[in-house]
């Protein structure tokens, strides 16, 4: 008589496998639900975006940060090639600046200049941008319009942020309206890509 224990045919652990199953069915689910529940939301909220104000707020901002960038880049030119001084912010009102040697003249004139010129191209794009998302009638177009504008405030924001000590000091104000540019955007951007009269019927790219 064979005493061996006989193998029991199927799989001895999906008792144990049953709860687990149990736990990830209802965990996608309540994700499930959240995700239906926050995507009514936002549908609610788009229908309501008064996307003209809010594309208003956008370009007048863009372009008022482009003004105050001017201002303080024609300030610092003459601070630096005129009165040849280094101004490193403000100390009771009034700029704190040192006297530029003839020595370091050049070297503080060049860098100066660089980086005059490069803040100031990526203010100019943004407002541009800020207009080519206002006119432009294809959503593929609108959508890299404010990307440009995103990737303009960015890059602005890392060349001002570890210069707030500096020179950099000047351009806080247009950095905050291009922040204001940027975040107003976003639902002119949404809104105006759901209707219809802002949109070319032949949007879509044919086959």
């Amino acid at each position: 008589m064979d005493t061996r224990p006989h193998r029991v045919s199927g799989d001895s652990r999906s008792p144990d496998r049953a709860p687990v199953r149990q736990r990830a069915a209802s965990l996608y689910n309540a994700l499930q639900r959240r995700y239906l529940i926050l995507a009514a939301a936002y549908e609610r909220w788009v229908a309501t975006v008064n996307g003209a104000r809010y594309q208003r707020i956008e370009q007048v901002s863009a372009w008022a940060a482009l003004v105050c960038a001017g201002l303080a880049g024609i300030a610092l030119a003459i601070v630096t090639f005129i009165a040849r001084e280094a101004c490193y912010g403000m100390s009771n009102a009034h700029p704190v600046c040192t006297a530029i040697t003839a020595d370091t003249f050049l070297g503080v004139a060049q860098a100066t200049g660089v980086i005059l010129v490069t803040v100031l191209t990526f203010y100019v794009a943004a407002a541009f941008a800020t207009r080519w998302q206002a006119r432009t009638r294809r959503s593929d177009a609108r959508d890299v319009a404010y990307l440009s504008l995103i990737t303009a405030a960015v890059t602005i924001l890392a060349f001002t942020l570890p210069a707030l000590g500096g020179s950099g000091f000047f351009f806080i104000p247009a950095m905050l309206l291009l922040i204001a540019a940027s975040i107003s955007g976003l639902p002119a951007l949404l809104q105006a890509n759901r209707d219809p009269s802002r949109n070319d019927p032949d949007d879509e790219t044919p086959q």
